[in-house]
């Protein structure tokens, strides 16, 4: 309900006569009162000129304004709040036909984490390659590498007294090996 002009009214002039066609009788169809006091003024406008009319209508306009900024926040946060939910369901179907997926075909999710392998010759990349042997039971001697990963990061109980450094560094030669074949490549 903004208002672009205001007509100021004068408190001397008379109320407008303004006549229809038929019977002369005087119309109010094109001047009315002002919704704040009793002033007369055209059809066009709500409020007259008055100071009392002009603070009002400020602070009507300022609730109004504040109102459908508070509106439009809402609905905003509303919108968000519609995104948030989409996308963590989105992201729920997909982790479900993920873990799906992985039980159909193991082999393939065990190939892209051997892809995903740094291949250097360092401790870091070969206990990465050992995780990745013990968490894919497609893997080749999964049983072994997993009771031999779990020794080696200390996760397996009595851990210090199973460790073999002769094993060790047999395991790694072996990954060293496929780190030099992977490099080839």
């Amino acid at each position: 309900m903004s208002q672009s002009t205001i007509v100021y009214y004068d408190p001397n002039a008379e109320r407008p006569k303004i006549y229809d066609n038929t019977d002369g009788q005087l119309s109010e169809s094109d001047y009315h009162t002002c919704d704040q006091c009793d002033n007369w003024i055209t059809r066009d406008y709500r409020y007259c000129g008055n100071d009392v009319c002009l603070t009002e209508l400020a602070k009507q306009h300022a609730k109004e304004e504040a109102n459908t900024k508070a509106k439009a926040k809402a609905e905003k946060a509303r919108i968000r709040e519609e995104k948030a939910k989409a996308k963590a369901e989105k992201a729920r179907i997909r982790e479900e036909k993920k873990a799906k997926d992985m039980i159909a075909n193991p082999i393939k999710y065990y190939k892209r984490a051997l892809k995903k392998l740094s291949w250097s010759e360092d401790d870091q990349s070969f206990y990465d390659w050992l995780a990745v042997q013990a968490t894919h039971q497609c893997a080749p001697n999964h049983e072994y590498l997993k009771e031999f990963y779990e020794i080696w990061t200390g996760r397996a109980p009595g851990f210090a007294d199973m460790m073999d450094s002769k094993e060790f560094d047999r395991q790694k030669r072996f990954y060293i090996h496929l780190a030099q074949y992977k490099n080839l490549m």
